[in-house]
């Protein structure tokens, strides 16, 4: 698919140059989409599934079967979408929670969209402490990502395949999560690739465009749903996936080779006369922004395999502030931003209202208090309701909600706290609060408590880089995440410190003193 043309002005009259030239430039236009395919190959569009017969399923750690449960004592651990704020919040948490013993027994991690990001590095490195450290989790997940997208879109060679091929906006975010996420990699890492540490299994989670439908990147469900297999399958196209913001980014597409064979009858991998069948899949948040349904299923499948003594889920929510829009407009008229002149950004505030309400059933769904604020409760009970397999009826759960809304109810308390509480807050939180306020003009510093300040800080808007209006650079803001989920994490509840002395104590790493 490769030409040249060669073309020789010599000799020719000067005035048939121009309409030669012409020519040369209509036979080069037309054969630009060849050349494109030629030097940008693109054939198999944005899918990057492969055929996979059903006999040659590989087993990874991105699995719907239960492992043994260590001591019959269930960890699983939900993490929230939220972009950049989700990556950090979540990635702190994770931190914390391995200082505690309690990381490595978990059963499951199930992520959505930003959370997404510490998922699959934890996976991938969780047991190299040279890169699971905070130092190294920091450098990465402090990362512009959006700068690095929007830069891209200029290199050529994504110009030619964006115009004559499928590739399309997050296929050019994929290649920014492949690169900083797993830097030196010689090729896409894929989900075979992935080695977390004990037994965990790793879900993330999309939505399908078809039915609106939760889609777990699974080894059965690749295998069932889409006749694949999903060990040869990257890991960036499943977090772009679980990205993939409407109006922002493309859906991310796979090939159903499951829908092809029909019956099933027929080898999947062998031709049909049905043609190409595709699914197409989107941010995980309106299928469950908390991704707790995976982590709920992996428990009744537990269960069913095995007689529990307690269990723990562990909720990782970086959700903004549920008043960060009524900040945002209360003293405005006219609430278009420079984008919002070509395009009209009600359409993210419809997206963020369907994520609230779809939050706040979620978590009423496992138990929380109905009569209760969102926010206002960080532990609970939830009792399932087992389905007939299970080894145990009568078990409850323990829910542990690490939440940044938690955060704010806390903050809003900071001016009346004594000094002495004051004095035992994170040393990093504290020297943020008595930091000069960047971004911020002498005469705002001088009327914004540092409780509002932090209260500001925690409405890091939903986008791929850590940015705040008024707070300026991104190492402060990640100062503040990681700040409030080690508060958060360290002076646990009540409920939760009992849990941990009665099952984790023993034979364990006990659990730490309340802050």
């Amino acid at each position: 698919m490769k030409y040249q043309i060669r073309v020789s002005l010599a000799g020719l009259p000067r005035r048939s140059y121009l309409p030669l030239l012409q020519r040369v430039a209509l036979v080069a236009l037309l054969l630009a989409p060849l050349a494109a395919c030629s030097i940008f190959p693109y054939q198999h569009g944005t899918y990057a599934n492969q055929c996979g017969e059903r006999d040659l399923a590989v087993s990874t750690p991105a699995s719907l079967e239960p492992t043994e449960i260590k001591d019959g004592v269930f960890i699983g651990i939900s993490m929230s979408g939220g972009g950049s704020r989700a990556a950090n919040f979540s990635a702190a948490v994770l931190l914390e929670l391995s200082g505690m013993g309690l990381l490595d027994d978990a059963a499951v991690i199930s992520s959505v969209s930003g959370s997404s990001l510490t998922a699959a590095y934890y996976a991938m490195y969780g047991r190299d402490p040279t890169r699971w450290n905070e130092e190294s989790v920091r450098r990465t997940m402090i990362y512009d990502f959006d700068r690095d997208w929007t830069m891209r879109w200029l290199y050529p060679q994504n110009i030619a395949r964006y115009w004559f091929t499928a590739f399309d906006r997050s296929d050019i975010m994929k290649n920014v999560f492949d690169d900083v996420l797993f830097p030196g990699a010689r090729k896409r890492v894929t989900f075979g690739q992935l080695d977390p540490p004990g037994t965990t299994r790793i879900l993330i989670n999309a939505t399908e465009i078809a039915g609106g439908e939760n889609f777990v990147f699974a080894d059965q469900t690749f295998r069932d749903k889409v006749g694949s297999r999903l060990d040869e399958y990257p890991v960036s196209h499943a977090i772009m996936a679980s990205a993939a913001f409407p109006a922002v980014f493309n859906a991310v597409t796979l090939r159903d080779f499951a829908a092809e064979a029909g019956d099933g009858t027929a080898p999947r991998c062998a031709q049909t006369s049905r043609g190409k069948r595709f699914r197409h899949l989107y941010d995980g948040g309106p299928s469950g922004n908390l991704g707790v349904n995976a982590v709920v299923n992996m428990l009744h499948a537990s269960a069913a395999k095995q007689e529990l003594k307690a269990c723990l889920l562990v909720l990782v929510d970086a959700y903004p502030l549920a008043d960060a829009k009524i900040h945002k407009g209360q003293n405005k008229d006219d609430l278009r931003s420079l984008w919002g002149f070509l395009v009209d950004e009600n359409l993210m505030d419809a997206f963020d209202d369907l994520l609230r309400s779809q939050r706040q059933e979620a978590l009423r769904g496992i138990g929380f208090p109905r009569e209760k604020q969102v926010g206002s409760v960080s532990a609970w009970e939830y009792r399932p309701v087992w389905q007939s397999s299970a080894r145990r009826k009568d078990l409850t759960c323990s829910v542990w909600h690490i939440s940044l809304q938690y955060a704010e109810q806390q903050l809003a308390d900071t001016e009346q706290e004594t000094a002495e509480h004051t004095s035992q807050k994170d040393p990093q939180l504290r020297a943020l609060q008595q930091a000069p306020k960047p971004g911020l003009d002498p005469a705002s510093r001088a009327t914004i408590s540092d409780a509002e300040l932090s209260r500001q800080a925690l409405n890091i808007a939903t986008d791929f880089r850590l940015v705040h209006p008024a707070l300026g650079d991104a190492f402060t803001l990640q100062n503040v995440l990681f700040s409030v989920a080690k508060e958060r994490v360290r002076s646990h509840p009540a409920e939760v410190r009992q849990w941990l002395q009665n099952w984790r104590s023993p034979g364990g790493v006990k659990a730490p003193a309340a802050q």
